[in-house]
């Protein structure tokens, strides 16, 4: 999955355009596993991502339409964050 509201610095546009869809062409199905990877953004407030609403949309469509998750990095910190809030 790739977001509408953010490009990957690191990724070629090529590859992302080939192997990822955006979260509206997904959303409306249900998947068995659902791996969240992030940057290293701990110099940022989480408020400053700038795709951290879409982010939080995701996680809530997730926990309905995803049997198991695995948030690495910064994600797992932010989830967490969600969960506590």
């Amino acid at each position: 999955m790739k977001l509408r509201s953010h490009t990957s610095k690191n990724t070629p546009v090529e590859h992302m355009r080939v192997f990822y869809e955006t979260f509206d062409s997904m959303r409306d199905q249900k998947f068995d596993g659902f791996i969240v990877t992030g940057a290293p953004l701990e110099q940022m407030q989480f408020e400053e991502v700038s795709y951290w609403d879409e982010l939080k949309e995701i996680f809530d469509w997730a926990r309905t339409h995803v049997t198991s998750t695995l948030y690495i990095c910064w994600t797992a910190h932010r989830y967490a964050q969600t969960l506590l809030s």
